[in-house]
């Protein structure tokens, strides 16, 4: 059986530059790596985002009812404090109230909505331009190891915040490290 190799999970150093990174060179890329990061949003579920499913009139919504893979719905949570900066600026920068609701929140350079694999490409550019390791999974990753290591959050909870039907397929998204481990021992009572 052959062994996987699991998406990078950029430190939050190395998350801050690459946000910064991408903000300056493109404000839509940014707002996209924060529908990963902070949302845990599919490639898929990126390029399908219009902008009634985050916006009713002027109002960045609290959350949203998305389809996913293998044909449901996901809700997705709009809470996170950072996701809601970075909306409501790229919402205001692109002068998205000009547009028709049903419209895609992100475009292509021609002005239709992304496919999944174009979202997957764009997210490319961006981690060669801050020189990281990630791939499209790594804010899934990154998403899903801040839920794991909740203190209080469920499996059940998690599946449904990250969209996954088993619980085997979300443990394999929840990263450790070793000064989690050790300050967890340091915890317990041995």
């Amino acid at each position: 059986m052959t062994k996987t190799k699991k998406a990078y999970i950029p430190s939050k150093i190395e998350l801050e530059g690459l946000l910064s990174i991408t903000k300056e060179d493109s404000i839509q890329r940014w707002a996209m790596l924060h529908f990963s990061y902070f949302a845990g949003l599919r490639s898929m579920e990126i390029a399908s985002l219009s902008i009634e499913d985050i916006f009713q009139g002027n109002e960045l919504k609290g959350m949203a009812q998305l389809p996913t893979k293998g044909g449901g719905t996901r809700r997705i949570t709009l809470v996170d404090k950072k996701l809601r900066s970075a909306i409501s600026k790229f919402y205001t920068v692109s002068n998205l109230s000009s547009k028709p609701i049903q419209a895609p929140l992100f475009t292509n350079p021609s002005g239709g909505r992304f496919t999944a694999n174009a979202v997957v490409k764009q997210f490319a550019k961006m981690y060669k331009k801050a020189d990281l390791p990630c791939s499209s999974h790594s804010g899934r990753r990154y998403f899903a190891t801040k839920l794991g290591n909740t203190p209080g959050i469920t499996t059940r909870q998690m599946m449904a915040l990250g969209g996954w039907s088993e619980p085997n397929v979300a443990m394999q998204y929840i990263e450790t490290n070793e000064e989690q481990l050790d300050d967890l021992v340091g915890r317990a009572s041995l």
